[in-house]
């Protein structure tokens, strides 16, 4: 309906900058609808009013979103870089609003590459501006993306401290796809720390919200979590349903992230069903998209799973090989369970060899 009479506004005689909001906001609505290529087309359309209309604040709006289109694409340097012009227009122009989403997202980039110190620094500088000029929803973003900083790094106490703030902040301003958001992150510290009933009410909480707003790339992420729960009680049909539904959804949307952490978690549940070469497969097929997208934090998961693997099928050697790519990558991203994790298995299959004469 947005789109429509968006669209109809676009009828009217616009100046240049009016005409470059409208593209924009029907941009939005379909990265909503996570029709990526529809959302793209707009946002170039708008690139080229705004250019047109020397309308500055436009066009770091429009290259910011064709940013966020190739994340979502895995395209991690392209979006980078649109991301990058964005934020130089924004800050000769003096608007701030702009420099501080511009530095969130950048912010997001170095996270799903694993460079999370430099993550926390953008997200920290987004929250500054946003406080001061009292940007509420930005202000609920930056929280939010801290806190999935800290649940990557496992320091859970800080995580879900910065999660509930932006849930609250969300909830206090009406913004439900936030809201749902920050109940899934809250819901994966929950998962973490072993409390599975808690972490499932938080996800179909959040499952439910997404549903009911359209957000299929949340709802996506939702069946995944859902899918982690039951492979971690044991109920691995139900599992792989969850996580094949949640495939289906990221395919269809052209996710690639998402995609390759559902194929991981598939691959999970075909290891605990005793299925090592399907659960191989797909489990390889996870870190072939992690490193075309430059996924650190899920190429080194994908290692750890086929590390795993191996030494389930009696390969020690490469079980070994897998794992210690793996540790180097968490290490380097400062993923502080994930190396504890990694290490005791490591000791484990070292200390299995010794005793087999290896």
């Amino acid at each position: 309906e947005a789109i429509r009479l968006f669209r109809t506004c676009l009828g009217l005689e616009l100046k240049g900058e009016e005409e470059a909001a409208l593209l924009i906001l029907i941009g939005n609505c379909f990265l909503g609808l996570s029709e990526l290529e529809e959302a793209e087309g707009h946002y170039r359309e708008a690139e080229t009013a705004a250019k047109e209309g020397e309308d500055k604040e436009g066009l770091a709006a429009a290259l910011g979103n064709i940013g966020l289109v190739y994340r979502k694409k895995g395209e991690l340097d392209k979006a980078l870089d649109y991301h990058q012009q964005a934020l130089e227009i924004d800050k000769e122009i003096g608007y701030r609003e702009g420099e501080a989403a511009d530095l969130g997202n950048i912010g997001l980039i170095y996270q799903t590459r694993g460079e999370l110190d430099r993550a926390l620094d953008y997200h920290q500088q987004a929250l500054k501006i946003y406080r001061e000029i009292g940007g509420r929803e930005g202000e609920a973003t930056a929280l939010g993306n801290i806190g999935l900083v800290y649940l990557t790094r496992g320091e859970l106490d800080k995580a879900l401290h910065y999660l509930q703030q932006a849930l609250d902040t969300h909830r206090k301003i009406g913004r439900r796809e936030g809201e749902a958001n920050a109940l899934g992150n809250i819901g994966l510290v929950c998962l973490t720390r072993g409390e599975l009933d808690r972490a499932l009410d938080y996800h179909q909480q959040a499952l439910k919200t997404h549903r009911e707003i359209g957000g299929r790339e949340g709802e996506a992420d939702q069946l995944g979590n859902i899918g982690l729960i039951y492979w971690a009680r044991g109920e691995l049909d139900k599992a792989l349903d969850y996580h094949q539904q949640a495939l289906k959804i990221d395919r269809e949307i052209g996710y690639r992230e998402g995609e390759a952490a559902d194929l991981g978690n598939i691959g999970l549940v075909c290891l605990t069903r005793g299925e090592l070469d399907r659960a191989l497969d797909y489990h390889q097929q996870a870190l072939k998209i992690y490193r075309e997208i430059g996924g650190r934090e899920g190429e080194a998961a994908a290692l750890e799973n086929i590390g795993s693997l191996y030494a389930h099928k009696g390969d020690p050697d490469k079980a070994l090989e897998y794992l210690q790519q793996a540790l180097e990558i968490f290490e380097e991203i400062g993923a502080k369970l994930e190396i504890e994790t990694t290490k005791r298995t490591i000791r484990d299959i070292m200390k299995s060899k010794e005793a087999a004469g290896g």
